[in-house]
C-alpha cells in the first residue's frame, strides 16, 4: 500500500478553507512512519505570491517537481474539537 511521503508535493483541499473550489500544492512535513500509520498527515501549505515574512520559506524552481517559485507558509491552525 502507497502512503505520503514526507518531502513529497501533494494537491490538497485544505481544511480551514472549505469553500476554496481547487486544490493547492502542499508539501508533507509529517514522518513517514506516522503518515504509514495515522490516518492523516501533516503537511505546509505551497504558494507563488512571494512575500518575505519569517514564517515563509523561498522554495525554488525545480524542487519537488515545482514549475516556478513558490513560498511554503506556516500558519497554525487550532482545533475546537
Amino acid at each position: 500500500m502507497s502512503y505520503p511521503r514526507r518531502g513529497e508535493i501533494y494537491l490538497v483541499r485544505l481544511p480551514g478553507h472549505p469553500a476554496d473550489p481547487i486544490a493547492r500544492p502542499a508539501l508533507v512535513v509529517s514522518m513517514d512512519v506516522r503518515n504509514r500509520l495515522a490516518h492523516d498527515v501533516i503537511v505546509v501549505p505551497l504558494s507563488t505570491t512571494l512575500r518575505p515574512a519569517p514564517t515563509h520559506v523561498e522554495l525554488s524552481v525545480g524542487e519537488g517537481g515545482l514549475k516556478q517559485a513558490s513560498m511554503a507558509k506556516y500558519k497554525q491552525s487550532h482545533n475546537s474539537g
